[in-house]
């Protein structure tokens, strides 16, 4: 028999609110008397659709769980069926046996006691056979009569033990079921949070990294713009590096417009178009992004990130203090921060894929 809400409908103790419905509705398939000929038709489907009632209500079920099965049918389910609603009570299944075991033995004690007394009105020798013959009889009498009760004994202890294991009888083995079951579902409910918030954590960290992708491509752009309008200024410098690579060819200027006036003069032209401003909203937004990004979900070497999209302010700032020289500015507007910022898209894009 089972011993509890959960094995009579067969289902786990985690069972969601659709498998009970669905276990239900297959116990009820096939214990409901309209289908079922069996006498205790009508108890099994009253005890499932009980079961079914206690377990679908997430308050009752919370209340099943904490005072277990055994408690639980005591305080709040009186009349509840026992296991000889199910057929598993032997004691009534045992008393036709024995009373048929006990009538007969009483028959044939009846019949031995008559031929003893028809016996011994005949001859002297005939009474001491008789006498020993109904002793013999009395004697296996009494041995069946034993035996018979024993029997009944053992049957009735079984029935009391099988109640017992239906009923949920043994406090000590329904508190430790119920200690299980609620100790597993604080795991499962505390692995569900840890899931969450990991979840959550990927979502936002997936959001500042499309912030930074947006901000790389707009500021590329904007220093795109520069080294355009820089062109013969670079050439100049290359044909001079690979002819004569030197200090002095590393800090020449060769006609470079430093950062600041080019800036300043994008944002202050009249008819300035929003082209002009890539490159100093790029400069402010790069290391904006990174910042905010590696404050939240980095530490230790994480900031070097933000320290490289920094580059291109100081070379503003180097700008307005030093002569333009075509390498710092390279240096500073072009290598570190492009490098840094594809470094994180890099880093952090794949940390993203392998968690997705």
């Amino acid at each position: 028999m089972p011993e509890n809400f959960y094995d009579l409908l067969g289902v786990s103790d985690d069972a969601t609110q659709a498998e009970l419905k669905a276990a239900y509705r297959a116990k009820a398939r096939e214990y409901h008397p309209d289908v079922n000929d069996d006498d205790r038709a009508t108890a099994q489907f009253q005890t499932i659709r009980r079961a079914y009632d206690v377990l679908s209500d997430e308050s009752e079920r919370a209340d099943y769980e904490r005072l277990g099965h055994r408690t639980y049918v005591k305080k709040r389910m009186k009349g509840y069926p026992s296991a000889s609603r199910w057929g598993d009570d032997e004691d009534s299944s045992s008393s036709p046996s024995s009373s048929g075991s006990s009538g007969a033995s009483s028959r044939s004690s009846r019949a031995g006691t008559s031929k003893s007394s028809s016996s011994a009105s005949t001859t002297s020798a005939s009474r001491s056979s008789t006498a020993r013959s109904a002793s013999a009889s009395g004697t296996a009498s009494s041995t069946s009569s034993t035996g018979t009760s024993r029997g009944r004994s053992n049957r009735r202890s079984s029935g009391r033990t099988a109640d017992a294991s239906v009923g949920g009888h043994d406090p000590d083995a329904a508190d430790a079921r119920a200690k299980t079951r609620e100790a597993r579902r604080a795991r499962r409910r505390q692995q569900r949070r840890q899931n969450q918030v990991r979840s959550s954590r990927r979502r936002t960290l997936l959001h500042h990294w499309t912030a930074v992708f947006g901000a790389t491509i707009l500021y590329v752009a904007g220093v795109a713009q520069y080294l355009f309008a820089q062109l013969p200024a670079l050439d100049a410098f290359a044909s001079e590096l690979a002819s004569a690579p030197s200090v002095a060819t590393l800090r020449g200027s060769y006609g470079l417009d430093g950062l600041l006036p080019f800036v300043l003069e994008a944002t202050q032209t009249p008819t300035a178009t929003p082209e002009a401003l890539l490159f100093p909203v790029g400069a402010v937004a790069l290391p904006l992004s990174l910042v905010v990004t590696v404050r939240r979900f980095g530490s230790g070497t994480t900031w070097l990130y933000a320290v490289g999209a920094l580059a291109p302010t100081v070379a503003l700032g180097l700008s307005a203090a030093l002569a333009p020289m075509v390498a710092l500015v390279l240096l500073l507007a072009v290598v570190v921060p492009v490098l840094s910022a594809t470094w994180f898209l890099g880093d952090v894009g794949r940390y993203l894929w392998a968690t997705r």
